[in-house]
């Protein structure tokens, strides 16, 4: 499976749903359509991204979401993750990136970290 997503607008928040493995393959073209889809503005919103369908991350898909990470940061935006796989879980895990990326279990504990993160 190639990755995919696909992203809704309602604002103040996007809902930008992941699926199928992220890696050196795809990871280059991810940010570039995801660039294309969302606007400037849209990064210095709110966004709760659904990781439940994606199955892998590599070093360079890891490397996509840490840049995803900086742009909304440095835009004034905020993203968190959530419901989060078992596999992917333990890649974050293992590198420490709870500490970097907001990580919620769910759609409901990450709205609700959303209205609390500054």
């Amino acid at each position: 499976m190639n990755f995919e997503f696909t992203v809704r607008h309602e604002p103040p928040i996007s809902f930008v749903d992941f699926a199928g493995k992220l890696t050196a393959a795809n990871s280059s073209a991810f940010l570039q359509d995801l660039g294309d889809l969302m606007s400037t503005e849209e990064f210095s919103l709110k966004v709760l991204v659904d990781m439940s369908r994606v199955e892998f991350l590599d070093s360079s898909g890891i490397g996509s979401l840490l840049t995803l990470h900086k742009r909304f940061r440095d835009d004034g935006g905020q993203m968190v993750f959530h419901s989060i796989t078992p596999n992917v879980s333990g890649i974050l895990s293992l590198l420490n990136l709870q500490k970097v990326f907001y990580i919620s279990e769910n759609a409901v504990t990450a709205q609700q970290m959303l209205e609390t993160v500054s």
